[in-house]
């Protein structure tokens, strides 16, 4: 007797996930973890995010493109799990050091979340924050002045809308308010705010 198709879904991001492998019509099918009923893709992420708080970037970055890159030929450039995957490895970029590559990452995917979502939902609000943060640090080290306007203005909106959405004590509003701060007083570097994005 055929063993009957078993379905589940990630307890992390919804995806349907089929206990057998078997390939069906659906745009996200993913293997069953018994233990944690994580699929595949969430579970390299969460080590993706414990390598990151470790400061091991330069393990990180590489298994955060390679997730990136499964989201893209499943879902879609335009789906939020890949939004959220691309903002997160141009995170890691700009941690690294790679401005040029995380900015390309980072707008494409605040362009992303702003089709998709509501201005003020918090994924385009963090979105622009952490754009914000790489053009700053990116026109400290290689085109003094280029970006500060962009993410001056770019700040702007994301403690605005923070300050209506979030609660006062929320990350974001305390960490923006940080880096507006800094942009006015040039007391404190972007480098020094805590890269809490989603990968945190």
């Amino acid at each position: 007797m055929t063993s009957p198709l078993v379905i589940s879904f990630c307890r992390c991001c919804g995806r349907v996930m089929c206990g057998s492998c078997v390939s069906i019509d659906l745009k996200a099918v993913w293997e069953l973890w018994d233990t944690n009923r994580l699929c595949a893709q969430c579970l390299r992420g969460l080590s993706a995010k414990k390598l990151v708080a470790e400061g091991k970037l330069d393990a990180a970055s590489p298994l955060l493109a390679e997730i990136l890159q499964g989201l893209r030929s499943t879902l879609g450039e335009t789906r939020l799990f890949t939004l959220l995957s691309m903002n997160r490895l141009g995170v890691v970029m700009r941690l690294q050091g790679r401005y040029e590559e995380g900015r390309v990452l980072l707008e494409k995917a605040l362009e992303g979340c702003k089709r998709s979502l509501h201005h003020s939902h918090v994924f385009v609000l963090q979105s622009k924050f952490d754009l914000a943060c790489l053009l700053q640090e990116e026109q400290s080290e290689v085109a003094p002045g280029e970006f500060h306007q962009k993410a001056k203005a770019l700040l702007h909106e994301c403690f605005e809308g923070a300050q209506r959405m979030l609660a006062p004590d929320h990350s974001l509003v305390i960490e923006c308010h940080k880096l507006l701060s800094s942009l006015y007083s040039g007391k404190k570097d972007a480098a020094e705010l805590t890269p809490f994005s989603y990968i945190q």
